[in-house]
């Protein structure tokens, strides 16, 4: 089909593979810091008009079986879909990225977990 892009997912396939074998408390502190840091890059690549989308991302981790991120805007999902330079840019940084910022919050993970 016209316009589709094609992504390698075997590295972010092969981190979350890594990450299923560690402990239940070294997984959620994976994914804690996995979710900040791509929160940190969405603040700092949002498109800005105003400034409200680059200051409402979120990480909601209140649920002790997910961590949810987001951006709590009424036109946030219409600036992921239809941005024209930003678009499906959540989807794009998890699978160009993702994998290497799993490692890295592996690794810090790990440390912190033998003190």
């Amino acid at each position: 089909m016209p316009g589709q892009a094609k992504f390698d997912t075997a590295p972010l396939t092969a981190a979350l593979n890594r990450l299923r074998r560690e402990e239940v408390t070294v997984r959620r502190r994976t994914l804690e810091l996995s979710a900040e840091a791509i929160v940190g890059e969405a603040q700092f690549d949002a498109p800005v008009d105003t400034g409200l989308l680059k200051s409402q991302h979120i990480v909601d981790d209140s649920n002790p079986d997910k961590i949810q991120i987001g951006a709590n805007t009424k036109y946030a999902a219409a600036v992921h879909e239809r941005h024209p330079t930003k678009s499906q840019w959540f989807l794009k940084v998890m699978l160009q990225r993702g994998a290497n910022i799993m490692r890295k919050a592996l690794t810090k993970a790990l440390e912190e977990s033998h003190g």
